[in-house]
């Protein structure tokens, strides 16, 4: 047997003790740290506010892609909001599969 076999067949039964945690570093507190903190939290406040502002503008666009008197086409919708047509296509189609939305039958002529 090779030797590193050779001490684990020995050792198999030997405890195994965890590392012990890593001390975090610790840093001072200055005012460049400051400074990049604040400006870290803002950030992180923007993006907060923009993933909200994003969420609520798939929704109204599902919500004029349901509505049958705009007369809006999927094309347009993502023009106005800066996506392919695919692409909105793919989000109106998921949601109407999520929220078991059906187009509403044309009316028969006669």
């Amino acid at each position: 047997m090779s030797p590193s076999i050779t001490n684990f067949v020995r050792n198999r039964h030997a405890r195994i003790t965890p590392m012990p945690p890593r001390r975090t570093r610790t840093y001072k507190d200055t005012p460049a740290t400051r400074e990049l903190d604040a400006r870290i939290a803002r950030r992180d406040e923007i993006e907060r506010q923009l993933a909200e502002a994003e969420a609520a503008v798939w929704e109204q666009v599902v919500v004029a892609a349901r509505e049958p008197d705009s007369n809006i086409t999927i094309s347009e919708l993502g023009r106005r909001v800066g996506y392919s047509r695919e692409h909105v296509s793919g989000i109106v189609s998921e949601a109407n599969k999520r929220d078991g939305w059906v187009k509403p039958a044309r009316p028969a002529h006669g």
